[in-house]
């Protein structure tokens, strides 16, 4: 259940690390919170589908 999208969630990690070390500037806290906000919907996309099982 959580495979297909595991990749995803490291890749949104990763990007959200990425932009946290490069820049502060409000455009990057914009896109590190995007990425953030990936991150969280697929960790409760993947309670849902835990519990309904």
């Amino acid at each position: 259940m959580t495979d297909p999208l595991a990749p995803w969630l490291l890749a949104a990690r990763d990007i959200q690390s990425s932009i946290h070390l490069a820049s502060p500037s409000p455009t990057a806290v914009t896109a590190r919170f995007s990425a953030f906000a990936v991150q969280m919907a697929i960790g409760a996309y993947w309670v849902w589908a835990l519990l309904a099982r």
